[in-house]
């Protein structure tokens, strides 16, 4: 049974690209309020789901380290704090959500392959990168 809804505040993939400038290739829910989105070109925003207005939509912004060599999979740890994201050269950056600010850069000297996904163990005391 598939169950539609009627529920004029939804976002849809027309709402959306409203608040970024270029494609968006991540979408993750934090909660029932809050979504986070990042395009192509490195910008990650959180947005408010509930929200009817560009304005008051989006709740924080910043772009990534590598901009739009971060045209990646991102990740978001499990406590919705923290969200990783990957590069075409393998570098991971963690960033605080709330914030924005730069947490942690990681690199790999070995590393020249682009990242294809990311994950935060359930401790978030490691984080895996392909």
């Amino acid at each position: 049974t598939t169950t539609r809804s009627t529920d004029s505040s939804l976002l849809t993939p027309r709402s959306l690209p409203k608040y970024h400038q270029l494609k968006i290739d991540s979408l993750c829910f934090l909660d029932e309020q809050r979504l986070l989105s990042k395009s192509v070109d490195g910008a990650i925003m959180v947005l408010n789901s509930q929200a009817t207005s560009v304005q008051a939509g989006k709740l924080k912004s910043w772009r990534t380290k590598q901009g739009a060599r971060a045209a990646r999979p991102f990740a978001v740890s499990d406590c919705n704090s923290y969200v990783c994201t990957g590069s075409d050269s393998g570098c991971l950056t963690v960033y605080e959500i709330s914030t924005g600010s730069l947490i942690r850069t990681l690199e790999h000297k070995r590393s020249k392959f682009a990242t294809l996904d990311i994950a935060f163990s359930p401790s978030m005391r490691s984080i895996v990168a392909v």
